[in-house]
């Protein structure tokens, strides 16, 4: 019989191996299924069905919880994952290509069932330590996997070596998970209700709905309109980066990567760093300052990024662009309470959803021969437009 300390750092290795996974390939779909002929409208739909699939996918794979337990839905996770890297592997057709990969996507939740079996295993006493040591290492995976990936991608059959390499790493993983012994209770079927699924989606569009009817939107729209623009303008440009910095540099896939690295180690460490900021220090500063500096920051910042044709310049200038937006994204509910309308603050999540689904469509739809030149254009555009609605109108309604 293992000691519980293998078990805990087998577990630990799968919940790293299995952002690594994610992290090698999510950055190069895009890239590939250019390069097999398909389209920015198809890779716009693409997008938007993953966005979809990812707030479904905890009650799909919650369904497998009703087969046999957590550690079988686990291995089912796992099989799904190597069966869709395989088809990718296989095949160059852009249909079965994002097929493929949105089966992935649609139960991609081995990370959580495995963290759940870990703090079964893990002394109590010792939770909040290894927590923190879970999130580092799945945050790992996401910061070095595009990186790596870049690199593979750019040598010939590079996105199969790439397929391959993810799924030979996710069948290691189920290899890991037989080691890892486990509760009666975690090997047993669960119940799983489809109506009460279905009934709870429908009373989430039911209230969204409810909050938009509720919100006063023809005198509230500059708050909305502050949201919605700033955060459609940084969609825009952070899932079309590739293309802007291709235009400016003429940049490659092992470079794509390592921007995409560079910003996921910033986007994990802003959301940290700007809590503790708007916790400790910014609490006695009025918002309407902290909203108009941080607002300024950002539009100069995804300004110089779009135009300048400085590399340094360009990553120096993600730093603020990053830290900027998750600060401003965790001023959101202080922004629409003194809109005196709290409809606002409960329609913030689906806002963010919305244009994460709505910005990739509407660029494929839109974009011909002019892709890097609109990127950038949309991209400034829309955050301008949100800084001078927020200068003009909103700014004068704020304490």
């Amino acid at each position: 019989m293992e000691e519980p300390e293998v078990h805990i750092f087998t577990l630990k290795s799968i919940i790293f191996l299995d952002s690594l996974c994610f992290g090698l390939m999510y950055s190069h779909i895009a890239p590939h299924l250019i390069d097999i002929s398909g389209t920015q409208l198809g890779i716009g739909i693409f997008n938007a069905f993953n966005i979809l699939l990812s707030l479904v996918s905890k009650d799909i794979t919650r369904s497998f919880l009703s087969i046999k337990g957590k550690k079988f839905a686990t291995y089912m996770i796992f099989m799904i994952s190597i069966m869709s890297h395989l088809f990718v592997s296989m095949t160059y057709s852009v249909t079965f290509t994002i097929f493929s990969r949105l089966l992935f996507t649609a139960v991609n939740e081995a990370n959580r069932f495995c963290k759940d079996l870990f703090f079964k295993i893990a002394p109590d006493s010792t939770h909040e330590q290894e927590k923190m040591i879970l999130d580092i290492l799945s945050s790992l995976g996401y910061i070095i996997g595009p990186s790596i990936g870049g690199y593979i991608f750019t040598v010939p059959g590079g996105f199969t070596i790439l397929a391959l390499l993810t799924a030979g790493i996710t069948f290691a993983n189920v290899l890991l998970l037989l080691r890892i012994p486990v509760m009666n209770e975690d090997n047993k079927p669960q119940a799983f209700d489809e109506q009460e699924v279905i009934e709870r989606y429908k009373t989430v569009i039911d209230k969204n709905i409810e909050d938009v009817k509720n919100s006063n939107w023809k005198v509230t729209w500059p708050f909305l309109a502050v949201q919605i623009l700033v955060t459609c303008g940084w969609t825009m440009f952070f899932s079309k980066f590739t293309q802007v910095m291709h235009s400016n540099f003429n940049s490659g896939s092992s470079t794509f990567g390592n921007a995409a690295s560079y910003k996921n180690l910033l986007l994990f460490g802003s959301v940290t760093l700007s809590t503790d900021l708007k916790s400790k220090y910014l609490n006695d500063v009025p918002l309407v300052s902290t909203l108009d500096c941080s607002l300024i920051i950002n539009f100069c910042a995804i300004c110089g990024m779009c135009y300048s044709q400085s590399f340094l310049a360009y990553w120096v200038l993600c730093i603020p662009l990053v830290f900027t937006k998750s600060l401003i994204n965790s001023y959101w509910p202080d922004m629409h309470s003194q809109s005196e309308n709290s409809a606002l603050v409960n329609l913030i999540p689906a806002i963010n959803i919305a244009s994460g689904i709505i910005m990739p469509i509407f660029f494929g739809i839109v974009c011909t021969h002019l892709c890097p030149n609109l990127v950038k254009f949309v991209s400034v555009s829309l955050v301008l437009a949100a800084f001078l609605i927020f200068t003009f109108i909103v700014k004068p309604n704020l304490k």
